[in-house]
């Protein structure tokens, strides 16, 4: 879409699914995101709403402060603050700060092996989100509200040896009705 056309009156919607993609310069996405709201085009899931879901810690910071309970977490910087929220926490599982589909979460247990790929990760990446291990049944809920109700939800089922739920890491999607 250049500047001078196609006019983004031509579309009657724009959605945007899931934010910033990986493919591409991320700042130009980001523009053409505000350019399309700015031009009064009917977009789904403003931009600012995107951002704040693919921002691990600033998630966590929302749902905390709308008073839902999320597994504690800690951005890390150092190797020094990993080892000791590691240390701490005795088992965490590290996720790149920005992303989706489960890439590059990892579960890891207080040891020489976690410290050592705690390390390699923050040299690669800069900077880490940890959240503190918590146990769970091989399965979560994923609910989707629009305009303060429940529009639909699905149970996600992670494969046999697996913690993680996501689809895109071969977990299962079933229909969930849960209870209000």
């Amino acid at each position: 879409m250049g500047v001078d056309g196609p006019d983004a009156s031509s579309f009657d919607a724009f959605v945007l699914v899931r934010g910033l993609s990986p493919r591409g310069d991320a700042d130009a996405q980001f523009s053409l995101y505000r350019a399309l709201s700015q031009s009064g085009a009917l977009v789904v899931n403003r931009i600012d709403a995107l951002l704040d879901a693919q921002d691990k810690f600033r998630t966590s910071h929302l749902l905390l402060r709308a008073g839902l309970p999320t597994p504690r977490a800690a951005l890390v910087q150092s190797t020094a603050e990993a080892r000791a929220i590691l240390h701490g926490w005795q088992e965490v599982v590290a996720k790149p700060l920005y992303g989706s589909l489960g890439e590059g979460v990892e579960r890891m247990v207080v040891g020489p092996a976690a410290e050592h790929r705690l390390t390699e990760r923050l040299a690669e990446e800069g900077a880490l989100y940890l959240q503190q291990w918590v146990p769970n049944p091989g399965h979560d809920l994923r609910a989707f509200i629009i305009g303060g109700r429940l529009a639909c939800a699905i149970e996600r089922v992670a494969q046999e040896g697996e913690f993680r739920t996501n689809i895109a890491r071969g977990a299962r999607p079933r229909p969930a009705r849960p209870s209000p």
